[in-house]
């Protein structure tokens, strides 16, 4: 996902795994959710597991395997991308 600065937004710009259909109209609100939050401070954020973890939907498809999960911002510079 990349920032919209302007909007404070997330939009999904690649993925591997995923249907077209559910990639293409992503977004996400910075601040909003695992990937918002990680947007919003700067910082990892590592899930051992993902049938543990209340921010996941028991049953939701989360591609290959249900184990551990990170999201981590992608900088350039202090700006986070």
């Amino acid at each position: 996902m990349l920032l919209d600065h302007e909007k404070g937004r997330l939009r999904s710009a690649a993925s591997r795994g995923l249907a077209h259909e559910i990639i293409e109209p992503a977004e996400v609100a910075l601040g909003e959710g695992i990937a918002g939050k990680v947007a919003a401070l700067g910082d990892a954020i590592v899930i051992e597991s993902m049938e543990k973890d209340p921010r996941f939907t028991p049953g939701e498809d989360a591609g290959p395997g249900r184990g551990s999960f990170i999201c981590m911002p992608l900088r350039a510079g202090d700006r986070v991308v």
